[in-house]
This record gives C-alpha cells, structure tokens and sequence, in this order.
C-alpha cells in the first residue's frame, strides 16, 4: 500500500540517525548521510555569527574537488554553477559554498545547501573528464527538438514546507495531467531517496493526478534495477535515457 507520510517520517528517521557532529574551532563540522560522486559523505560547516545569525558553508570542498580531478572552471561551468546557486538560494565565496540561517529557517537552509552541494558535484561525466556534460542541457535540447513547451527550474513546497526543486514542468492539457521532469546525471542510492522523498512531501500540495518523471542517464553505465523499482514503487516514471524515445507519449500534451 502507498504511505507517503510513512515514507517521509521514515526519510526524516533516516537523516537523524546517519547525521554526526563534532566542533572543530569556531565550526560545527556536520558529516551528513549523503555522498559525493567519490563515495565520501557531504560535509557541512556550521558557524554562529551573531545571537540569531549562523554561516553553513562547504568549506570550499566541493569546487575544489572538481578542480584537484582536472575540471577547469571555465565562464561557461561557472555560469552552470551560477544557475544551481541561484535555484537553492545559496551563494559562493572564491571557492566555498555559503548561505546564512536563523534558529528557525535552519533545516531548510541546510536542505538547500546539501542539495545543491550534490547538484554541483552532479554537474560532470567523470567517467569523460576530457568531454565536460551537462546532462539536465541534454533533456532540454530533447523537449526542444521534440517542440515540447515546458518550463524550467520549478520550486515547489511541500507538505513539510520545505522548498524542492525539479529540473523542467509540462503545464497540463485536455489529455494529460500536468508533469514535472528531474534529471539524474548519476543514479544511485541517494538521489533516488531524496527524489522520492521530495515528490511524496510535493505531492500533498499538488493536483491528485499530477506527475513526476525522471531521467537517468545511463550512457556510461546501466540503471541498477532496485533504482528502477523503487521509483515505479511511488508512482514516478524512470526513464532511462537510452530509452527515451520510447517514452515521447508522456512528455507531448
């Protein structure tokens, strides 16, 4: 049976009980249960500025490590970099990745910065670090060249009231409910779960019949089948990106 409200507690359960901190100097230094392309957990730094006034920052590790694997930050990654800045609400600091919180906007404001830490670390092809891609570019060219309107970047807010975002949203017609469209560069365990877990927190504001697709990019490496299966399990359509013609019925109004 479908129990999304189970399914979020048991998201939140999850982040609690892989969540650990330890003070370093003036920081809270927080290993989140998330990982980067690498397999090592995103870490985030938290420092009090004044009595209601906190700094979360990435320490500068993330662009960094883009930088240390060979990836030069031209102006046109930095304005890919830009752009997911700006959708999160988060800022940039030479290298580090910042954003300011109070006590009370304090999860939220964690929330964004995470999620944009594992879209930037996303945003490459290491398997091709000489043929830089973006992948959420590939999925628009193909809703351009198969004359599908849509529009991009879409914030929504959940039950929870936390802001998701989602790649690309189709306005509904007379035959097809509306559909929003996240694109996945590397499939894997936790950005199917956070995924997932933003549809369900989504869903309660939106329309019944409303859905969610994803495209995964297999192009270097085939979809592990439990991704697969657990997205069909809450009702959102995987699409591999192999197989996306196959799909052009659910994308055209």
């Amino acid at each position: 049976m479908f129990l999304p409200d189970k399914m979020i507690n048991d998201y939140v359960n999850w982040l609690k009980e892989n969540i650990a901190y330890e003070r370093i100097g003036d920081y809270v230094e927080i290993v989140t249960p998330f990982v980067d392309r690498h397999n090592d957990s995103i870490q985030v730094y938290i420092k009090k500025i004044s009595d209601d006034d906190y700094l979360l920052t990435d320490g500068g590790e993330i662009i960094s490590d883009l930088i240390l694997s060979g990836i030069e930050i031209t102006p046109h990654r930095q304005k890919m970099i830009n752009d997911i800045l700006m959708r999160f609400g988060v800022q940039s600091n030479n290298r580090e990745i910042t954003i300011n919180a109070c006590e009370n906007d304090f999860p939220a404001k964690k929330h964004f910065l995470i999620q944009a830490l594992l879209t930037i670390d996303d945003l490459f092809m290491t398997s091709r670090p000489n043929v830089i891609s973006l992948f959420t570019e590939d999925v628009e060219n193909y809703l351009k060249e198969k004359q599908i309107q849509y529009v991009s970047y879409i914030s929504l807010v959940g039950k929870s009231g936390f802001t998701h975002n989602f790649d690309f949203a189709i306005g509904a017609s007379k035959k097809k409910s509306e559909r929003f469209i996240k694109a996945i560069n590397k499939p894997n365990k936790d950005n199917t779960t956070s995924t997932i877990f933003s549809w369900n927190d989504v869903t309660a504001t939106r329309k019944p019949d409303s859905k969610l697709l994803v495209m995964l990019n297999d192009s270097d490496d085939k979809i592990n089948d439990e991704l697969i299966n657990a997205y069909m399990h809450y009702d959102i359509l995987p699409i591999p990106w192999s197989h996306k013609d196959n799909y052009t019925n659910e994308l055209t109004a």
